[in-house]
């Protein structure tokens, strides 16, 4: 019975150890952002708004087009269309150009949106990169409490399988009784069971990082050693969450711009030269070229701009009502898990006493277990107690890893 409880211990360890990798937290950050989509898509983005950029200065050079047209209306005895409307035919071949002038006003307007839609773009790739941190981090840190419960759960199980050969042996010599030996056996059977659950629980895990992060890789994975430091206090506005309200505000400032350039006067030259002819018969004399100037200045538009302004004023003051009720809820956040982390801090120093203790009595109730003078239950209870504190320790790290991750989320810049 011993044998096959120490090789089952002995084949768990083996699973868990050969052909692991060793992958740390930045692997894992670094290949979700390589992956991200919505990463791609504002890189995509950003690269459509200089084609943007490029269509504007188009618009502004000189447009040429062709227009031909061949039109003949025959009358015959009388019966046709008037020719004094249509002239009997109409031969036009004309290459026109033009080009709209004065108007660097608007033209400024709207280069600056582009330039802010590039902000805006370029702020929601900060955002989504910081999103994809602090998602990746969680799921690592909690793939990594698992994995830290097996290692510490595989140490107790080899103590307990080495305890058990002692207890063996005082039992077959009459110190100690069959059903205690049975009794360690027993907890060593529930050892294993709860790393076998614990090793289904941090695959499980390790699967929802991979698919986080875009990796096909059903390889085991022995997982680093996070370091998690905190940002140190940093100005709340350059952040990107709060970024994204300022840029908001610049851009309604400049649709009201661009609507206020709407009343200004367009003024665009143009030029053609071609033929344009009544008849056939002397087509060739009707060659020529004209140019001329085009003024058009608006002057009533029946209160659209008006109302178009009300709208953004509007919509700059739902922004400003979100942006402080964002402000609050910052503030309010950032206290909170301050006070998480001191209260942590707290109960970690208690627990680590408590550990302290513990390992003494480990200690002593081991010796004593040997020398046949304490009972299975208290060594058992001791060692029961033993693995609470640490499953405790260990929770307690994960948990304090993850608040300084949401710090970190916030303070981000």
């Amino acid at each position: 019975m011993f044998k096959r409880v120490f090789l089952l211990s002995t084949l768990i360890s083996v699973v868990l150890s050969v052909n692991a990798q060793k992958q740390s937290l930045d692997y894992y950050i670094e290949k979700a952002l390589q992956n991200s989509p919505l990463l791609k898509d504002y890189q995509n983005q950003i690269a459509s708004s200089g084609v943007d950029s490029l269509l504007i200065r188009a618009t502004q050079k000189i447009q040429a087009d062709v227009t031909s047209q061949l039109t003949y209306a025959p009358v015959v005895s009388g019966w046709g269309y008037d020719e004094a409307i249509t002239n009997g035919a109409n031969i036009v071949g004309l290459m026109g150009i033009k080009q709209e002038i004065m108007n660097k006003k608007v033209l400024e307007t709207r280069f600056k949106g582009l330039d802010i839609q590039k902000q805006a773009v370029a702020n929601s790739v900060k955002i989504s990169v910081n999103d994809v941190k602090k998602s990746v981090t969680n799921q690592f840190l909690t793939a990594y409490g698992d994995y830290n419960d097996i290692e510490f759960s595989r140490g107790q199980l080899k103590i307990m399988n080495d305890q058990l050969a002692i207890l063996k042996r005082l039992t077959e010599n009459g110190v100690y009784k069959q059903s205690d030996y049975l009794s360690l056996l027993a907890e060593i059977q529930a050892q294993e069971m709860l790393i076998t659950q614990l090793t289904g629980q941090y695959a499980s895990d390790i699967q929802l990082l991979n698919q986080l992060c875009g990796i096909n890789d059903n390889r085991d994975v022995e997982l680093g050693t996070p370091s998690l430091s905190e940002i140190q206090t940093v100005n709340p506005g350059q952040s990107p969450l709060f970024m994204q309200f300022k840029i908001d505000s610049i851009k309604i400032e400049n649709e009201k711009k661009a609507i206020a350039d709407e009343v200004k006067p367009k003024l665009n030259w143009f030029a053609d030269a071609g033929l344009t002819s009544s008849t056939i018969s002397d087509v060739y004399r009707h060659f020529g070229v004209s140019a001329g100037l085009s003024l058009t200045v608006p002057i009533y538009d029946g209160g659209q701009r008006k109302l178009e302004t009300q709208k953004l004023t509007l919509s700059e003051n739902t922004r400003s009502s979100y942006q402080s009720f964002f402000k609050s809820q910052y503030e309010q956040q950032i206290y909170q898990l301050y006070g998480e982390l001191s209260n942590l801090a707290k109960v970690d120093e208690q627990v680590k006493k408590q550990l302290a203790t513990s390992k003494d009595l480990i200690g002593i109730t081991r010796t004593q277990l040997s020398n046949g003078t304490i009972p299975i239950t208290d060594y058992l209870n001791a060692l029961r107690n033993h693995t609470l504190i640490n499953r405790m320790i260990n929770q307690n790290e994960i948990k304090r890893l993850l608040l300084i991750n949401e710090l970190n989320y916030l303070k981000q810049q």
